[in-house]
């Protein structure tokens, strides 16, 4: 039935890494209104699978800049030595940008990363819902290290979309 096929194709463990997706395009086109998409494109192509950060973008201290040292930090041990994290040798390994670009995405790389950091987040006060489950296999999530590499990052995020929606409520 319509429901069996909805649970089973992951539809029920999306809401985390689609409200990802609102964060980055509500920022982007509403709060931050700098002619690009998504935040976590920051001035590229809609589906870039970039994995260098902007030095400009860097820089900023807005949403922008946020997003742009969310991605140094979930990409790079040694930016300038072109060491990866394990969250990038392992996806890189299991799922080849050249055979899968969709996994690479910087918008997905980002809507996978709060994803997992909803879920940690619940879990670390004992909450668990259905809903808020990872929905791809391990391989797309970053490792532990990396995930407590980013988390401040994804906080930090969400604490400027937050006061950013807040002021124009």
């Amino acid at each position: 039935d319509k429901v069996t096929r909805y649970l089973d194709t992951s539809g029920i463990n999306s809401f985390a890494h689609e409200y990802g997706h609102l964060i980055d395009f509500v920022a982007a086109n509403y709060l931050h209104k700098k002619g690009h998409t998504y935040c976590s494109q920051v001035g590229r192509e809609n589906n870039t699978v970039a994995k260098s950060s902007e030095p400009f973008f860097l820089k900023q201290k807005n949403i922008n800049g946020d997003f742009e040292r969310f991605f140094k930090a979930a990409f790079w041990r040694n930016e300038q030595a072109g060491r990866a994290t394990i969250f990038i040798q392992r996806l890189e390994n299991k799922y080849p940008v050249e055979k899968n670009q969709y996994l690479h995405r910087r918008k997905e790389v980002w809507a996978r990363c709060f994803e997992q950091w909803v879920f940690n987040s619940l879990k670390a006060k004992g909450i668990y819902n259905e809903f808020l489950q990872p929905k791809y296999t391990v391989e797309q999530y970053p490792d532990a290290a990396t995930a407590k590499e980013i988390a401040p990052y994804i906080a930090k995020i969400v604490k400027t979309y937050a006061t950013l929606i807040n002021q124009h409520a």
